[in-house]
């Protein structure tokens, strides 16, 4: 009987939730962020990792990528240098650009503009590859969870303008630093273990994935001429670049 009882109790409770959300504003449902089971990154077959070598530019210039387009959206990474020291701050810098001849809208996490959250799912994915194959996992060292974790801002690029921002890949901690201060998490991704740069590996190929998915997030605060079909959708990769990280008595010459 009490089993019974509790069987019709759970379908008028069923019944009643959407009601709730229709009628009742402080009942509606959020947004909740996607689960999201990380994916080793992707090798390239054209760049294979075991011919993985630093380019030849000096240790101190500034690395730019090949831009990489796709439906009229571009795609370019950077990087200070070429070799870092173990606690030398690491920033990945990226430039989208509209090449399309008509505006275009690009989306971004809940922190935009001011911060730009990179992780598995997010609209920014960093791949990394360390020394001889060992693909690693990135996280930023702020990232939203929750509702705000399903949030998308969006932004508007007329053709030929650009949305610029900065991953930092490491920063070297200090107590009482903010989140979005900190440098970012690496983990291997068959150990699962944490991987720390110079230490458990000196040779790094890096690229940056960019992904929009209108079904993955809910835009937040647009402005009025906002269309959703103007949004740029899709995923693309940019071209890799190549660092190290040594301590000072054991660069590679």
């Amino acid at each position: 009987m009490l089993l019974r009882c509790l069987r019709v109790l759970v379908f008028f409770c069923g019944m009643l939730t959407p009601l709730c959300g229709a009628f009742l504003p402080g009942c509606a449902q959020q947004p909740t962020a996607p689960v999201i089971t990380p994916t080793p990154p992707q090798k390239s077959p054209a760049d294979p990792t075991a011919e993985m070598t630093a380019p030849d530019v000096p240790a101190g210039a500034r690395q730019v990528s090949q831009p990489v387009v796709k439906d009229g959206l571009s795609l370019t990474i950077s990087l200070d240098k070429k070799k870092y020291k173990p606690d030398e701050k690491i920033t990945l810098h990226f430039e989208l650009k509209n090449v399309y001849e008509k505006a275009m809208w690009v989306g971004d996490g809940f922190l935009a503009p001011e911060y730009h959250e990179a992780g598995p799912g997010r609209h920014f994915e960093v791949h990394v590859t360390a020394d001889e194959g060992h693909q690693l996992y990135f996280w930023s060292g702020a990232e939203t969870e929750g509702p705000q974790g399903a949030v998308r801002r969006v932004v508007a690029l007329e053709s030929g303008a650009t949305y610029k921002g900065d991953i930092r890949l490491y920063r070297r901690f200090a107590a009482g630093q903010p989140p979005d201060e900190q440098g970012g998490a690496f983990e291997d991704t068959e150990t699962r273990r944490n991987h720390v740069l110079g230490v458990d590996g000196h040779l790094y190929q890096v690229t940056l994935r960019y992904q929009v998915d209108s079904r993955t997030h809910r835009v937040w605060e647009a402005l009025s001429d906002f269309s959703a079909e103007g949004l740029w959708e899709g995923v693309i990769d940019s071209a890799a670049l190549v660092f190290e990280v040594h301590a000072a008595d054991k660069e590679k010459k």
